[in-house]
């Protein structure tokens, strides 16, 4: 079956990018999850204020999701303290409407600013460790995750594919917080990650998961975007770009 294939620098030479190596992979311990559930229905969302009405899950419950997917702001809880974070976060937990999606419907995620610390916050952040442990209590991650014992959020998820005619979704979510500094949102490890996740790719259909917006031009005012990252988002572009003109047999899982 064909796949999307991402090239190593051997080929990035050839097409402009050869200021970003890709011939030597960081990958650490395995961020990737196999489920041989099948999703024909994702639902996403983000911006989720804790304080206010929660009436909207029934609804969504309505569309049947095979998954939900957190995009960032799943809480506002700026300037929180650890343990007052984990209180907003329980207090999500508990709502009666959330409580019953979450009881049925599998979720994965990642964070944004507003429930990492603050507005516009990055990796600068001091008690980024803990808010993470808050993040994974928060999916109920088992103790043993990957999650609970590395540094960021970052993660993927293929779905699918245990049948001949079953297709495979392969998910990548990315972290934009807990490496962000200055002009950089990924960090080197990030990227090395997501080149590596692209390279070896099962999916059928690959979704990459940003807390921010990538296309928009709209920045300012407080509001961010990959448009004020210039360099890092012409690197995703060209990521995408290699993996889209370059097709090929990745390998089987």
């Amino acid at each position: 079956m064909d796949r999307r294939f991402f090239v190593k620098s051997s080929m990035a030479f050839g097409l402009g990018i050869s200021h970003y190596s890709f011939g030597s992979l960081i990958t650490g311990p395995s961020r990737r999850t196999y489920a041989a559930q099948s999703l024909n229905r994702i639902c996403l969302g983000s911006c989720n204020d804790q304080d206010l009405s929660q009436e909207f899950w029934p609804k969504i419950a309505q569309r049947n999701p095979d998954l939900w997917v957190w995009l960032g702001d799943n809480i506002y809880a700026d300037y929180a303290s650890p343990e007052e974070r984990q209180v907003e976060y329980f207090a999500l937990q508990r709502n009666r409407y959330y409580e019953s999606f979450a009881e049925t419907v599998p979720m994965v995620g990642i964070w944004d600013d507003h429930d990492f610390a603050y507005d516009n916050s990055d990796g600068n952040y001091q008690d980024k460790d803990q808010s993470q442990e808050a993040f994974c209590n928060f999916l109920r991650l088992p103790s043993q995750h990957i999650l609970r014992s590395s540094q960021g959020i970052y993660q993927s998820f293929v779905y699918g594919g245990a049948g001949a005619m079953d297709r495979r979704v392969h998910l990548i979510l990315l972290d934009l917080r807990y490496f962000k500094e200055g002009d950089h949102l990924l960090g080197e490890g990030q990227w090395q990650w997501l080149a590596n996740e692209l390279l070896t790719s099962p999916g059928d259909l690959i979704m990459i998961g940003s807390s921010i917006a990538v296309l928009s031009e709209f920045t300012g005012f407080g509001l961010e975007g990959w448009a004020s990252y210039k360099a890092e988002r012409q690197r995703l572009f060209e990521l995408l770009e290699l993996c889209r003109v370059t097709p090929n047999k990745c390998p089987t899982h």
